[in-house]
């Protein structure tokens, strides 16, 4: 650019903040322009950086998000002009952690402890040495999760012949429990408690029960343990004078088949010493076990094979006073086709997807060999939500189901066939 002026300055106006400028001059001797100098040599210059005012205000709408076990996202509102934002936290009723220099809006921390209650400010700096900064920001409060674990340390007190407690460790986190218990050879019964016991009444003297139970860590079901081991209590016998009648074992049945495994049961006897027990392989001659509990624990069975069975009551230890035979129970031991249960390799062949859900999953599985297979789903009370039977299938199955107008919690999908039976648990949230 030149200009042309009559004084020995000239004034520039509507430069650029941080430019750098270069500059340099002539002089004119005669209003015609016929007798100059030469230019002068050449000056530089720059000017200056503007910095916006800052004032350092109190950042606002503190907010946090993502609380994990071990971290969590700290976030607020920005404010005009400023450098950076320093934040401090602490463990309530510890000394402060300061985090300084941060440039965005949020910050995560990490390495925070299992189930501790957090407090947190932020403040402002319009200098980056912090020696202009806010005041602290009002506390926002936060606390870290426990983990969902399962129920430890299961025990049974104040047994009568009617009435039994049922107590666990309690889950730090956890919101309540769901307790399965039974009457061997009685159905299941599930029991939601908001405490780390459960009072059973109404009971039948002289029965065997069993229980389990899983934490829930969420009101909406979406978060819960795995089942606890199976526990087994007696409730006392009421003795009635005069002698014993030995009578019959009965309600009989088989628990927990395998391919090479069952679980034989029935109801214990009040007063009964033991039990002898009469089974075989259809074909094999007959095997005698005597035992002292309602109770026994068959293996080394050979797959996909009919046995039989039956159990007398011993009422004293010499064995002369003893009931009838039962009747005669019947059951087949699984066979080695990809769906069967007490196999996890195989059973893994049952998927489910996606889990937990908001309402729609898949199922799918594949069967190497022609079957009918009955395909049911269940609430957490046993109550029948979908059944879809199938005479003869083989090959890959896949079926959408949609549970979103059914309430939340936790569901089961069961998959029968001849000889086999899986089950699986779906969390609808």
């Amino acid at each position: 650019v030149f200009d042309t002026v009559n004084t020995n300055s000239l004034s520039l106006t509507t430069l650029n903040s941080g430019a750098t400028h270069k500059w340099r001059v002539y002089s004119l001797c005669t209003s015609s322009g016929s007798s100059v100098s030469s230019w002068s040599s050449m000056n530089t210059f720059s000017t200056l950086v503007f910095v916006p005012s800052c004032t350092p205000s109190v950042p606002s709408s503190l907010s946090t998000s993502n609380i994990q076990t071990d971290e969590a996202t700290l976030s607020w509102s920005s404010v005009l002009n400023i450098d950076h934002y320093d934040v401090r936290y602490r463990v309530q009723g510890s000394s402060w952690t300061l985090v300084q220099n941060l440039t965005t809006l949020s910050t995560i921390l990490n390495g925070l402890s299992v189930g501790s209650s957090y407090d947190w400010e932020v403040r402002s700096a319009c200098s980056s040495d912090s020696s202009s900064v806010s005041s602290w920001s009002s506390t926002e409060t936060f606390t870290t999760p426990y983990p969902c674990t399962i129920p430890q340390n299961l025990t049974e007190s104040g047994i009568t012949s009617t009435t039994a407690t049922l107590s666990w460790d309690l889950v730090p986190g956890s919101w309540g429990y769901v307790v399965m218990h039974r009457q061997v050879g009685s159905a299941w019964v599930f029991d939601t408690v908001n405490t780390n016991s459960l009072s059973l009444t109404t009971l039948n003297s002289g029965a065997t029960h069993k229980w389990r139970v899983y934490s829930v860590c969420d009101a909406s079901g979406s978060s819960v343990s795995s089942w606890s081991s199976m526990n087994t209590f007696l409730t006392t016998t009421i003795v009635t004078p005069g002698p014993i009648a030995c009578t019959s074992p009965q309600n009989l049945e088989e628990e927990n088949i395998t391919s090479s495994s069952v679980e034989l049961e029935w109801d214990a006897l009040a007063g009964s010493w033991g039990y002898k027990v009469m089974w075989r392989q259809l074909g094999s001659g007959w095997n005698y076990t005597l035992v002292n509990t309602n109770e026994l624990i068959l293996s080394s069975l050979n797959p996909n094979k009919t046995h039989k069975w039956r159990v007398y009551s011993v009422c004293d230890s010499l064995q002369s006073n003893v009931s009838a035979w039962s009747s005669m129970q019947i059951f087949n031991t699984l066979s080695s086709i990809r769906i069967a249960s007490g196999d996890t390799e195989q059973s893994n062949s049952l998927n489910i997807y996606p889990n937990p859900t908001k309402g729609m999953f898949n199922i799918s599985f594949i069967t190497e060999e022609m079957v009918g297979f009955k395909l049911m789903i269940v609430d957490a009370y046993g109550k029948t939500i979908l059944i879809e039977n199938n005479d003869i299938f083989i090959g890959e199955f896949t079926k959408q189901v949609d549970l979103s107008e059914y309430p939340k919690g936790i569901y089961m999908v069961q998959i029968r066939t001849n000889n086999s039976f899986i089950t699986k648990r779906i969390v609808v949230q």
